[in-house]
C-alpha cells in the first residue's frame, strides 16, 4: 500500500515566516505586558505631556538638547490616542509602538525578499528583535527613528525614476518619513535628510550623463528632488505653524548653535573615536557578537565584496547600486554631522543606524554566498538562545530591576498599606523630577479614588529611595521629613526602600 505525500496548506518559507512573525512578537509582547520596560524621566513626562494635549493641542513636543528647541508634536499626538484608550503605560506601548513596529517593518522586509530572498529577509527580522526589541518596546520618543529609517530606505530603492504622478506620490512619501524622523530624533534626522538629497544628487547626476536625452533626465530629476523635498517641508507644517505665533524663537535657537562659536549645552558627550567605536560597533550589535568579531566580519566582507565588484564577478542591480548608494551617502553623512558638531553627542544619538547595518549584512548575503551558510547556522544558535531566555523570563523576579513593573509595585505596595488614610509621597531622583511615580500614582490614584496629598495635609508620608549611598539615603530622609519617625520598612527587590514615616508625638 502506497501513500500519497503529505500535502501542506503552505509552502516551507511561509512556514519559516510563520515561526518568526510569533516568536518575535511572543518576545515584545511578553516584554510589555510584564512590565519588564524601563519607565523614568523622559516617558513619564511625555505621557504628562500627552494628557495636557488632550485638553489642549500642543504644536511641538519634548524638549531637545539645544536649549529653545523642541521635537516635533508627533510623538506627544501618537501617545495621545494612546492614552484615549487607556492610561496604561504597557497599553500605550503596545498600541503606539509594538504593534506599528510589527506591521510596518516585517511588512517592508517581506516586500523586500523578491530582492534578497525569503530567507534572509526573516533571518534579518529575527536579528533585528533580538538585537533592538528595545526599539519596538520601551516608550520613548527617538524608537520611531529605526522605522522611519527603514520607510525611507525601502521607498528611495524602489521607485522608478520615471516620471508618473504615482512615482512623485511615493517620493513625497519618502520626503515625509525624512521628515519625520526629524522630528522624533532631531541629530540623526539632520544626517539623514541631508544624505538622502545627496543620493538623490548623485543617482540624478549618474542617470543624467548617461542618458541620451539629457535634458528630459534633468527635470525627471528636478521634479523627484522637488517631491521629495515638498514631503520633507510637509512634515514641518507644525513647527512652522509654531513658529509664525511665537515669533521664530526655535528658530532664532538653532541659527544662533549653528553661528555661536561654542555650544549652549555644558557638558562632554563622546570624543571623535568613541563617535567611530559606537557607529562601526553597531555592526557587531547587530550580528550578536563580540565588537572585535565584528570588526573582522565587515573588513573581510566589504573587502570580498569590493573586490568581486572590481574583478566584474558581481555586478549589482540597479537597486542594489541604490541600496549601496544610498547607505554610504547617509552613513557619511551622518558621521560627517556628529565629528563636526559643536554640541555633544551622545550614545543615544545613534539610535537607528543598525538598519544601516541591516540593509548592508542584506546586501552581503545576497551576493557572498559562502556567507549565507555561516549565517544561517548563527541565526539558529541564537534561535535557541533566545528560546532559553524566553523560557526563562516566566521565572525570573519581576522586580528585580528597576522597570515599570517594579514601580507599579512600589505604588501599589504603598496603597496596601495606607488603607484608608491619606497619605504624602516624596521619592528620590538625582535630577529632582519624579515623573514616573507622578505619573503611576496619579494613574493609580484615580483608578482606586486614593491620592497623595501634601505633607501639610496628612501626618504620614512615604519616602521612596532607590539604591543608594547611605549618605544620600539618610540626607533625603533628614531633609524631606524633619521631625518625623521611621514606623515602617519595605524593601523591593530592584533594590528599592519604602520609608513609612509619621510625625512625632511631640510636633502634634
Amino acid at each position: 500500500m502506497r501513500f500519497s505525500k503529505l500535502s501542506l496548506p503552505f509552502s516551507k518559507s511561509s512556514a519559516f515566516l510563520i515561526f518568526v512573525y510569533f516568536f518575535t512578537f511572543a518576545i515584545a509582547f511578553r516584554n510589555v505586558l510584564s512590565g519588564s520596560i524601563p519607565f523614568w524621566y523622559d516617558p513619564a513626562r511625555d505621557l504628562f505631556l500627552a494628557l495636557e494635549n488632550l485638553n489642549k493641542p500642543t504644536l511641538i513636543g519634548p524638549p531637545s538638547g539645544i536649549q529653545g528647541v523642541f521635537y516635533g508634536p508627533y510623538w506627544i499626538w501618537a501617545l495621545s490616542a494612546g492614552l484615549l484608550v487607556s492610561r496604561d503605560p504597557r497599553i500605550v506601548d503596545l498600541l503606539v509602538l509594538t504593534i506599528p513596529y510589527f506591521i510596518v517593518f516585517p511588512y517592508i522586509l517581506y516586500k523586500l525578499k523578491n530582492i534578497f530572498g525569503v530567507y534572509i529577509m526573516g533571518s534579518l527580522w529575527l536579528l533585528f528583535i533580538f538585537s533592538s526589541v528595545n526599539y519596538a518596546t520601551f516608550i520613548w520618543n527617538p524608537h520611531y527613528a529605526p522605522l522611519l529609517l527603514l520607510v525611507l530606505i525601502y521607498l528611495l530603492i524602489t521607485n522608478s525614476y520615471s516620471i508618473s504622478g504615482m512615482n512623485l506620490i511615493r517620493f513625497s512619501i519618502a520626503g515625509f518619513a525624512a521628515g519625520l524622523l526629524f522630528n522624533f530624533h532631531i541629530s540623526l534626522g539632520v544626517g539623514v535628510i541631508i544624505g538622502s538629497l545627496i543620493f538623490v544628487l548623485i543617482y540624478a547626476l549618474l542617470n543624467i550623463l548617461s542618458a541620451k536625452k539629457k535634458s528630459s533626465r534633468f527635470k525627471d530629476f528636478f521634479e523627484i528632488g522637488t517631491s521629495f523635498s515638498a514631503g520633507v517641508i510637509l512634515a514641518f507644517i507644525p513647527f512652522i505653524v509654531f513658529e509664525m505665533r511665537h515669533g521664530f524663537a526655535q528658530t532664532s535657537a538653532l541659527f544662533n548653535e549653528i553661528t555661536g562659536s561654542t555650544s549652549s549645552v555644558l557638558l562632554s558627550g563622546l570624543s571623535n573615536v568613541e563617535i567611530l567605536q559606537q557607529f562601526f560597533g553597531a555592526f557587531a550589535k547587530v550580528l550578536l557578537v563580540p565588537t572585535g568579531i565584528g570588526y573582522v566580519i565587515l573588513l573581510l566582507s566589504t573587502g570580498m565584496f569590493l573586490f568581486l565588484i572590481f574583478r566584474k564577478k558581481i555586478k549589482l542591480s540597479d537597486t542594489e547600486f541604490r541600496l549601496s548608494l544610498i547607505l554610504s551617502s547617509v552613513s557619511i553623512t551622518i558621521l560627517a554631522v556628529y565629528l563636526t558638531a559643536k554640541n555633544p553627542v551622545w550614545e543615544y544619538h545613534f539610535i537607528a543606524i543598525e538598519v544601516l547595518w541591516l540593509m548592508l549584512v542584506a546586501l552581503f548575503l545576497k551576493r557572498l554566498k559562502y556567507l549565507q551558510y555561516l549565517f544561517f547556522i548563527w541565526i539558529g544558535i541564537l534561535c535557541v538562545f533566545q528560546f532559553i531566555s524566553f523560557l526563562k523570563a516566566f521565572n525570573a523576579d519581576p522586580y528585580k530591576e528597576s522597570t515599570l513593573a517594579a514601580k507599579e509595585h512600589v505604588v501599589e505596595t504603598i496603597h496596601e498599606d495606607s488603607g484608608e488614610k491619606d497619605f504624602a509621597v516624596y521619592a528620590y531622583n538625582p535630577a529632582i523630577y519624579t515623573y514616573d511615580y507622578d505619573y503611576l500614582f496619579e494613574w493609580k490614584g484615580k483608578k482606586r479614588e486614593k491620592m497623595p496629598v501634601t505633607i501639610n495635609d496628612t501626618s504620614t508620608v512615604y519616602l521612596i529611595i532607590p539604591e543608594t549611598t547611605d549618605a544620600i539615603f539618610e540626607d533625603f530622609i533628614r531633609y524631606r521629613t524633619e521631625g518625623y519617625r521611621t514606623t515602617r520598612i519595605l524593601r523591593i527587590s530592584d533594590g528599592t526602600t519604602i520609608l513609612k514615616r509619621e510625625i512625632s508625638n511631640e510636633n502634634l
